[in-house]
């Protein structure tokens, strides 16, 4: 199935999902995330807010927050079309709706968080294999980003986030495609091989 045609198929599969499924899936991947061994030391979490029948992190939020770490969300860089910066993200943040109709904080540049203090970075996939290779929504925007990513020692873990049924035999990736240290579902833990 061509790359498009594919994305839209997963897409389908994740929004399909009922809520209690949904539900189950978050309670799993909070317990599934908490167990990594980098978890306990980590310090900065970055995140997502679920979107598209995304797979919820909000239990994450919570727990992290319980143990006082922080969170940060992406949020569309308004200098650089194309890429994201990270924000500080609490319960009261003040939110706003971004053009794909994302809810991403208000950008204060006093709460911006360079990647360098991110620990474990926490990245939607769309699709993913045995070999934890990611397929994303297709903007490119984590790969862009993420693009220097293994020139820097201070770098986040990088864990794609999806449904266990988001799983696909292989994928391809492409020369620019960032690859994952781990891909986490509400059923299993893939490391990069």
């Amino acid at each position: 199935m061509p790359t498009k045609g594919l994305r839209q198929h997963l897409r389908q599969v994740r929004r399909a999902l009922s809520e209690d499924a949904q539900t189950n899936a978050a309670i799993a991947l909070q317990e599934r995330i908490s167990a990594l061994p980098q978890w306990s030391s980590a310090q900065t979490i970055s995140s997502y807010l679920c979107f598209d029948g995304e797979i919820s992190t909000h239990l994450i939020h919570l727990l992290a927050w319980q143990q006082n770490k922080a969170i940060v969300l992406p949020i569309l860089d308004p200098k650089h079309s194309g890429h994201l910066v990270f924000h500080e993200y609490f319960a009261d943040s003040h939110m706003q709706v971004n053009k794909f109709g994302i809810a991403e904080p208000l950008l204060e540049k006093n709460k911006q968080v360079t990647m360098a203090h991110i620990d474990v970075m926490l990245v939607p996939v769309v699709g993913f294999d045995q070999q934890a290779n990611r397929m994303g929504m297709g903007g490119g925007f984590y790969d862009r980003t993420l693009a220097n990513i293994y020139q820097n020692k201070d770098r986040p873990l990088l864990v794609g986030v999806a449904h266990d049924a988001q799983e696909v035999t292989q994928l391809t990736p492409a020369e620019w495609d960032i690859p994952m240290d781990y891909i986490v579902t509400d059923r299993k833990v893939i490391s990069r091989k």
